[in-house]
């Protein structure tokens, strides 16, 4: 029987999905070439979310090679390390004093650069009391025993048994390293004895950054403060919060681009298949059907560039000079995203088609 004008014909969810896939199929040559632009600009996006987030990763990852979880900081400082306010030595004495401190050792921190054979390079150099809190376990080698002895993060030539010119002429022998040690966009770590960066930045003065403590520090003075682990990672970071904010900026612009290079594929397509709209509008198909159609394949057009992108991830993480983490919350965030900036791109195309005359499929 003949459909009535204006009644809906309600196609089935399979026979949907087999058009949109066969129009696919149809234009192969297309669809390839956008998988391969909307993977490439995915994958710039998963990278520089990759960057991002290995800001954060490797400060935890020092913080917890520390495993300091609280210091005693001058009350006008904002942290340990980068907002800390120089303190004499002393008052690691007068910390260790305090009721509900078990244990409390003076540690310093200053960015630095080191002589190697390709000319300086800039490390992280962090002070700490051979055996006390602060000082990490290395992944080779041992421990910091005594004086111009260094743990590295291995670069620039640096191994196990080797030396390190800090700049004051004698150099550190290298006796442990680690596996994964940076900071700032990967920038080796350097420990050394807290004496020996004095002796190294400020000419043996006895200056000190915080005091790493365990305990609860109980009737603090008024001019000293306790900052958390937390606090830490905030003072950290803060160096890089305007490269975070630039990678975030860039990351949407990306997402734009990836939507746009989606939605004019499909509008394309939906300006080729006017005819074919008209046709289904024609035998009572409902523009929400036409609707979906276009849809599933702006979904299955994100979906495959999606699973090229993370690939594309995994295989060029190692290569770029900076870490990059891919944590699976990011890497879940690419096929989510794309198919919904896909979505939003494709309503030009959608809009299109489902204004389409009915009378076309008769012309």
């Amino acid at each position: 029987m003949r459909a009535q004008r204006g009644a809906h014909v309600a196609p089935t969810i399979h026979s949907l999905l087999l058009i949109a896939l066969r129009d696919l199929q149809f234009r192969l040559r297309r669809f390839a070439i956008s998988v391969v632009a909307v993977a490439l600009v995915l994958a710039i996006t998963l990278l520089l979310s990759g960057v991002a987030a290995s800001f954060d990763t490797e400060i935890d990852h020092t913080l917890g090679q520390m495993a300091v979880n609280q210091w005693v900081v001058q009350a006008d400082s904002s942290g340990p390390f980068f907002g800390a306010v120089p303190m004499n030595a002393d008052q690691v004495e007068r910390v260790r004093a305090l009721p509900g401190v078990q244990q409390a050792d003076g540690q310093a921190f200053r960015p630095s650069t080191i002589n190697t054979a390709d000319g300086p390079q800039g490390v992280t150099l962090l002070g700490v009391t051979p055996g006390g809190l602060g000082s990490p376990r290395t992944s080779h080698g041992r421990g910091l025993e005594q004086p111009r002895e260094a743990l590295v993060q291995p670069a620039f030539g640096l191994r196990l048994g080797g030396t390190v010119d800090l700049g004051e002429g004698q150099p550190f022998t290298i006796v442990g390293t680690f596996d994964d040690s940076t900071m700032l966009g990967g920038i080796p770590n350097v420990f050394i004895s807290t004496d020996d960066l004095q002796d190294v930045v400020v000419k043996g003065a006895p200056v000190i950054m915080s005091v790493a403590v365990s305990g609860t520090p109980e009737q603090l003075p008024g001019d000293l403060k306790v900052v958390s682990r937390g606090d830490a990672h905030s003072d950290l970071i803060r160096p890089l919060s305007s490269a975070k904010n630039t990678i975030f900026t860039m990351s949407i612009l990306l997402w734009i681009v990836a939507g746009c290079i989606i939605g004019s594929v499909i509008y394309i397509s939906a300006l080729e298949r006017l005819r074919d709209f008209a046709v289904f509008k024609a035998i009572g198909i409902s523009t929400s059907w036409v609707f979906g159609g276009l849809v599933i394949q702006a979904v299955a057009l994100s979906l495959v560039s999606s699973a090229v992108a993370i690939g594309l991830g995994f295989l060029l993480a190692p290569r770029l000079s900076v870490p990059v983490t891919l944590p699976v919350a990011v890497i879940a965030l690419v096929p989510i995203t794309a198919i919904a900036v896909s979505v939003l791109g494709t309503l030009a195309g959608a809009s299109r088609a489902v204004r389409v005359d009915p009378a076309l499929a008769f012309g």
